[in-house]
């Protein structure tokens, strides 16, 4: 515990010296652009004051009359438990968004950490992992896209695929199919990281206020034979849905 704590801390003051100049004015500046950090801002908000996979929720105020416009992008609630606490208590979704920024990297790197220290038993090299996962240079071209740098769920879940089968743990298993649910990259990140799955959506009701849109994607990978009733699911993720 001690040396996660450490290299949580390592991994923070590593953020905070990249981002050193956002930090007087995080209140009321976006790091990068004010394109997607703004529009991500406008999701958080709203997000923070309507319940989420509502009706209401759904309809996000934009391009109108359509219905069910939250759909055409990142809903982001993934950052629902950083984010809305700091919207409710601040009402600033400028402030909230940086947070959110700023905790990505920690995040992705203790996470990583965690995978490699329970796969090599070295402190030293899951310190080095995190590092390179958390701070390699391709995340620096995401900088204004907060969506793909939120994929700390990726090692979460390795680490409990890796660590189930051996403990038997309920707790492993709920990180496993938690993690990789809620911590999954982004649509666009999707087709870069996952190219030989075919990824299907099933799309919302043209009237959203009738009836709250049922969001199904299936992934179809060749490891996966057809069986009568549906896919059957490779041996080593039995158990986890």
């Amino acid at each position: 515990m001690s040396q996660a704590l450490a290299a949580a801390l390592g991994y923070s003051l590593i953020t905070a010296l990249l981002f050193r100049n956002l930090l007087p004015v995080i209140t009321t500046d976006l790091y990068s652009d004010i394109g997607d950090p703004l529009l991500n801002c406008a999701v958080l908000a709203w997000n923070a004051t309507h319940l989420p996979l509502t009706n209401a929720w759904w309809n996000f105020p934009s391009f109108a009359p359509l219905a069910g416009v939250t759909a055409f992008t990142e809903h982001l609630l993934g950052a629902y438990p950083v984010a809305s606490p700091v919207i409710w208590i601040t009402g600033n979704p400028v402030l909230a968004y940086n947070v959110v920024l700023l905790l990505c990297f920690p995040l992705n790197g203790i996470a990583t950490f965690a995978l490699v220290r329970e796969l090599t038993g070295s402190a030293i090299a899951a310190f080095v992992a995190g590092l390179a996962f958390a701070f390699a240079p391709s995340p620096a071209e995401h900088l204004s896209h907060v969506q793909p740098l939120m994929a700390f769920g990726m090692p979460l879940a390795l680490f409990g695929l890796h660590r189930y089968p051996t403990s038997g743990k309920r707790a492993d298993r709920r990180l496993a199919r938690n993690a990789g649910r809620h911590g999954a990259p982004p649509r666009y990140f999707q087709r870069e990281t996952v190219p030989l799955a075919s990824i299907e959506y099933r799309s919302p009701p043209a009237n959203a206020d009738a009836a709250t849109p049922r969001w199904t994607r299936r992934l179809r990978h060749p490891m996966t034979r057809r069986r009568r009733g549906g896919t059957s699911v490779p041996p080593c993720f039995r158990g986890l849905s």
